[in-house]
């Protein structure tokens, strides 16, 4: 059973799964000092509090650690090797399996499961202390495999791991619902599960693409705040993430649709925080994140935690920009994590300080 209780005690208790899970899977379990290695050269490609539990070819399998929460309700993600842009997968630990399950296409006919390999697939789920959705993701295999298409066919895996999971449905809907259908649902989400930031990355693209009218400036301001690392390019048009289609990305697309406004009626129009978001949307391949890390600094000791979340935009921008390592936002960060006691932050940001001398 895994170890939540610390980064090092989960690392070293990461189980390993049989041949016939991994088929499956596709993941390369690693020892924890290389796990170590791998988060720190996340680390340097703009991935900040990521920790890496496991390889998927040039991707990596990782714990999102975020300010305030312990590592068993961290979200898990594939951290994309060829570009630094993430994509959620489970809302915490206990679904990882059931949700790996959906994203690596489980229910494809040319690819299905043995009844062994699905009895061994819930006996690896354990180990992470879950069993019901991931046997309720096996239970929904063979309805799912009568779906041609791969993306509808993960959507209908990730419907039956999300029980009432909130993010786990809404990476569902991404996948399965089209054009009306999905703006109606996006459009109800936004009140009944605000808290999920890809619910108001498609509502407000989906309404402004449409042209329905609707007045899309809460949902703007809240992009212009929120976490631009992962899950930043869902636009309810791509099934799944359009990754790496920033110059189009709802970020950008709730930056211009701000600027059409005769006035804006929020206070955040006076911040340096929307000076930022309007730099950035300008230039999303070329801009360095300068910007948004200046604003992490200046609020620092007002809002410790948008400040991290700018300071993790700033080093995914800069990385994407200039490919270097954002040294300045990594020793932020971690200066961050260690006022506020964040410990996790702070053991993962200290290894990449460590690691890479800074």
């Amino acid at each position: 059973m895994i170890d939540t209780e610390s980064i090092n005690s989960f690392l070293e208790s990461v189980p390993e799964p049989t041949r016939e899970a991994n088929r499956i899977l596709y993941m390369q379990v690693r020892p924890p000092d290389e796990n170590e290695i791998a988060s720190v050269a996340l680390a340097e490609r703009g991935y900040l509090g990521c920790v890496s539990f496991a390889g998927a070819g040039n991707d990596d399998i990782i714990i999102r650690l975020l300010p305030g929460r312990n590592i068993g309700n961290s979200p898990v993600a594939i951290a994309w090797g060829y570009v630094t842009e993430g994509m959620t997968i489970a809302p915490d630990l206990k679904r990882f399996v059931a949700a790996r399950l959906a994203q690596m296409d489980a229910a494809d006919p040319d690819n299905f499961p043995t009844q062994e390999e699905q009895d061994q697939l819930l006996r690896f789920a354990s180990e992470f202390g879950d069993v019901a959705s991931t046997a309720s993701v096996l239970q929904a295999l063979n309805g799912a495999r009568l779906i041609d298409e791969y993306h509808p066919r993960a959507g209908a895996l990730w419907s039956a791991a999300s029980g009432d999971d909130p993010l786990c449905m809404s990476l569902a809907a991404t996948r399965i619902l089209r054009e009306r259908a999905i703006g109606h649902w996006f459009t109800k989400a936004v009140y009944e599960i605000p808290e999920v930031d890809i619910v108001w990355r498609i509502y407000l693209a989906y309404h402004l693409r449409e042209q329905t009218g609707v007045d899309v400036t809460e949902a703007a301001w809240r992009l212009v705040m929120s976490d631009n690392v992962f899950d930043s390019t869902y636009d309810g048009y791509t099934r799944g993430p359009a990754t790496a289609n920033w110059e189009n990305e709802p970020l950008v697309l709730a930056v211009q649709w701000l600027q059409q406004q005769q006035t804006l009626n929020s206070g955040y129009a006076q911040t340096d925080l929307w000076q930022a978001a309007q730099l950035y949307a300008a230039n999303p391949l070329g801009y360095d994140g300068a910007a948004h890390l200046a604003v992490a600094k200046k609020i620092a000791s007002d809002d410790p935690i948008l400040a991290y979340t700018q300071t993790a935009n700033a080093a995914a921008f800069f990385a994407r920009a200039t490919k270097e390592t954002p040294k300045e936002a990594i020793v932020f960060a971690h200066q961050l994590a260690v006022e506020n006691g964040w410990e996790d932050l702070s053991t993962v940001l200290e290894w990449a300080r460590t690691d890479l001398e800074i």
